[in-house]
């Protein structure tokens, strides 16, 4: 039996919050989104041969029309493709959806909020888990994601 070591670091890059205009005769209405990371913005992940991984990222996301699109867009670098995993995407209103990755690097998820503050408290929850037998396939080594992540009103 060999043992695999494989180590990923998930970091999560905050994108400003977005504005869409509204059409009117002086567009002066406008929705807006914004998004917070709660959670510490980097992990390391270590697998050694047993089990799924996963790793949680709590969100505090805001939107005036209480409707909004999250998208992540995921950055690789290091040793070479990261394994595959799925994203988790969830929402307090209990907005779901799961999305393996499958070579992608963008994600967009639609959710709901309950106003356009969300008062620093968790509404949205992603979970990145990389399955064991995706873990056991991949080769050992050291691998960076760097996950960017924008929120637009929807």
């Amino acid at each position: 039996m060999t043992n695999k070591w494989i180590v990923a670091i998930m970091a999560c890059i905050l994108v400003v919050p977005a504005h869409a205009a509204i059409a009117g005769p002086d567009n002066a209405a406008r929705s807006t989104a914004s998004v917070r990371i709660l959670t510490p913005a980097t992990s390391t992940i270590g697998w050694f041969g047993v089990g799924d991984v996963r790793s949680t990222i709590q969100l505090c996301v805001a939107s005036s029309t209480g409707r909004f699109r999250l998208q992540m867009s995921a950055l690789a670098n290091g040793e070479g493709t990261p394994p595959q995993y799925d994203v988790i995407f969830s929402t307090q209103l209990g907005d779901a959806q799961t999305v393996h990755s499958t070579g992608q690097s963008l994600f967009e998820f639609e959710g709901r909020t309950a106003g356009p503050d969300c008062s620093a408290s968790p509404n949205v929850t992603l979970e990145i888990r990389f399955k064991r037998s995706d873990l056991s396939a991949a080769l050992a080594g050291q691998y960076l994601q760097r996950l960017q992540i924008n929120v637009v009103p929807a």
